[in-house]
């Protein structure tokens, strides 16, 4: 095969489309594919590693506030934090949740594939 040259012709109408602002569209759209194509089958998983990450965070701002409340004598004044604990808490078993349903969703539409 020979190396012939390619004839680049300037642009006539309009302007580029592709930069720096498709990045992030990008980026977002690879997640998708990535989740889509990894959790699709197994949604715990996603949703219980995400859980644990916020139940783990959540259980340990709690613990380390009461042991400073009665041990350090810490000032009353950090309830956002016990708040935060809290709602991390909250958050790590909507997740588990979601995650639940999302098997029960998938093992329903695989048994009834099968039928």
């Amino acid at each position: 095969m020979q190396n012939q040259k390619v004839k680049h012709h300037p642009r006539q109408f309009g302007v580029s489309k592709y930069g720096l602002k498709r990045i992030p569209k990008g980026f977002f759209d690879l997640l998708t594919v990535l989740f889509l194509t990894k959790y699709k089958k197994r949604p715990m998983h996603f949703f219980a590693g995400i859980g644990s990450l916020f139940g783990f965070c959540g259980i340990a701002v709690i613990v380390g506030l009461t042991i400073g409340h009665f041990f350090i004598n810490i000032e009353r004044s950090l309830m956002p934090f016990w708040l935060s604990g809290g709602l991390c808490i909250v958050t790590s078993f909507m997740l588990f949740s979601v995650g639940l349903l999302g098997e029960l969703i998938v093992a329903f539409f695989n048994q009834r594939g099968k039928s």
